[in-house]
């Protein structure tokens, strides 16, 4: 095919025509295969795939019968089969695990991090290259699968044609050996981050239910110890008018102020540990509370959540996120109205709150971490600690609605 092109010169421009050279299959078939290989890598979050694709990939284009991964377990020097192709499971259960002081072909390639080749019945190992041998290989390859750091394994390539592999086809598989060993370690680091969520998350759990055991304890103290005790103040002040009888007035509006005080703590308690939330559970107890706010407040609050009794981990959970979205409704956004939806959709729990305050930044309000955010924050590790997603929706002068899932079957 050719082009004709143009090129400037100093008494003008010169036209040329110049012959493009066709690309080659084999190179086409190689960048071919790297592109699935990492196509793989980039679409997916299984290692195990992207290991599979690339044994695929790597025993097509380089026309091997066999290949094989193996990952180094360095604490016993030992190779361990994770993945192969094109060899029978008689060869496959001998050469599922290798030590590396027999496997001399891989522990090179490992050591100097390079591909390694050998004729088969050359290999330094007699078991190793008597089983090769009995299914008819004649080359080895041995090509590292390096992570970021250090070098975790190999690709063995087996093959029953002679000569070994080409100066092309080598590029290509250690390329796929370098895709391999960056799965593997995102695979690795995504079960340490997984690990360490699930720690943190049972650790919130743990402090989460430390403080409702906490708040339980404060509100009975709060409910019975102190009801007693004003109790006892009443029979006292009987006993006072008796004894002074000029003074009853005075004594009729102690008794008056005793009893904004118990009502008061009578509040404190409920809102501390609502006993409703545990005898008749979350819906009764969010009418509850909406009432008490319109008392206190004036804020209008709308409930909707026709459910049955949920697990009381999740119960918890979602009135302390409707308590606190609602009570930002008012204390922050100055709301007038405000809705608090429950709904049950198959395995999971939804729970919605909206308002018609202010609005806010939510992204700034995190950021300050000041009385608004540090709530916020507690709301999402209250839902994370279960499995769920929190989510906020606001803007200056928007509203703010506060969306929540859960799955059913969470535990704290």
């Amino acid at each position: 095919m050719e082009t004709p092109i143009l090129l400037a010169a100093d008494r003008g421009l010169v036209g040329l025509t110049i012959r493009e050279q066709p690309v080659p299959a084999i190179t086409r078939d190689l960048t071919q295969a790297l592109y699935v290989a990492a196509l793989a890598l980039g679409r997916t979050r299984d290692a195990e795939e992207v290991v599979r694709v690339a044994i695929r990939e790597t025993q097509r284009v380089s026309g091997v019968e066999a290949v094989s991964l193996y990952l180094l377990d360095a604490s016993r020097n030992t190779l361990i089969l994770r993945e192969y192709a094109g060899t029978t499971p008689s060869f496959r259960e001998q050469m599922a695990s290798l030590p590396l002081s027999a496997a001399q072909v891989a522990a090179t390639a490992i050591r100097e991090r390079r591909v390694v080749a050998c004729n088969v019945n050359q290999h330094p190992a007699p078991a190793i290259r008597d089983l090769y041998q009995n299914q008819g290989f004649r080359y080895l390859t041995a090509v590292p699968v390096a992570g970021r750091g250090e070098t975790l394994g190999v690709l063995h390539l087996a093959s029953r044609r002679e000569p070994p592999l080409t100066a092309d086809e080598t590029a290509l598989v250690l390329a796929i050996g370098g895709l391999v060993g960056v799965a593997l370690e995102n695979a690795a680091l995504r079960e340490r981050m997984t690990a360490q969520q699930d720690q943190l998350r049972a650790l919130a759990g743990g402090i989460l239910r430390a403080r409702e055991e906490e708040a339980q304890r404060i509100a009975h103290e709060l409910h019975d110890e102190a009801g007693q005790f004003l109790a006892s103040v009443h029979i006292a002040l009987d006993n006072l008018i008796q004894q002074l009888p000029e003074r009853t007035d005075t004594v009729r509006e102690l008794h008056r102020l005793l009893d904004r005080v118990e009502g008061q703590l009578r509040r404190l308690s409920r809102e501390l540990r609502p006993t409703i939330l545990d005898d008749l559970g979350l819906a009764p107890a969010l009418e509850w509370l909406a009432q008490g706010l319109a008392q206190r407040t004036g804020l209008a609050v709308t409930v909707d959540a026709p459910i049955q009794r949920l697990p009381s981990a999740i119960e918890t959970a979602l009135y302390r996120v409707i308590q606190e979205a609602l009570t930002n409704s008012t204390r922050h956004a100055h709301a007038t109205k405000a809705e608090a939806e429950v709904r049950v959709e198959g395995p999971t729990i939804h729970a919605i709150v909206r308002d018609d305050g202010e609005g806010f930044d939510v992204e700034a309000a995190l950021a300050r971490r000041g009385e608004r955010g540090l709530g916020l924050i507690g709301m999402r590790e209250r839902v994370e600690a279960l499995g769920g997603e929190f989510v906020i929706e606001s803007a200056p002068g928007k509203g703010t609605k506060v969306s929540t899932t859960i799955p059913l079957g969470s535990r704290a």
